[in-house]
């Protein structure tokens, strides 16, 4: 059984705001934003062949449960997280939600095989954008 989930994320990019030359500058105070300034809404997703179905299909197709994970009957939901760049291309993967490290591996690499995505927009521009897939093993 594969059920499939995904959260969505945040994009990159500076945010600061000028009323007129003549004001004072206004920053964004977002509680939410990290160190590298990622911003909680965005202006477009990521957008992938097919959308969500497209996903699921990805991952029906591509995933192999690890036979040795099989035969020691090894069964759970790992979490990774990955950064669509601004080119629409798979970058940094990181498990957030570890079983074990042969279901690990193999959800990291079901990521790293999707298509290019459309990156997200932000002001009109390509902008990173972190997002979250749960590959449940069972």
């Amino acid at each position: 059984m594969l059920v499939l989930y995904y959260s969505l994320g945040y994009s990159q990019e500076k945010h600061i705001e000028f009323l007129n030359e003549s004001e004072k500058e206004y920053k964004e105070i977002n509680p939410f934003k990290n160190q590298e300034g990622f911003f909680t809404t965005i202006e477009r997703f990521p957008m992938y062949p097919s959308g969500e179905e497209g996903i699921a299909e990805h991952i029906r197709n591509t995933l192999e449960y690890p036979l040795e994970a099989k035969e020691k009957g090894i069964t759970g939901t790992v979490v990774v997280a990955y950064m669509i760049e601004k080119d629409g291309s798979i970058g940094a993967t990181n498990v957030i939600q570890s079983v074990h490290s042969l279901l690990d591996e193999e959800a990291v690499r079901v990521i790293k095989a999707m298509d290019t995505w459309k990156p997200a927009i932000q002001r009109g521009k390509p902008t990173r954008m972190m997002f979250q897939q749960a590959i449940i093993f069972n």
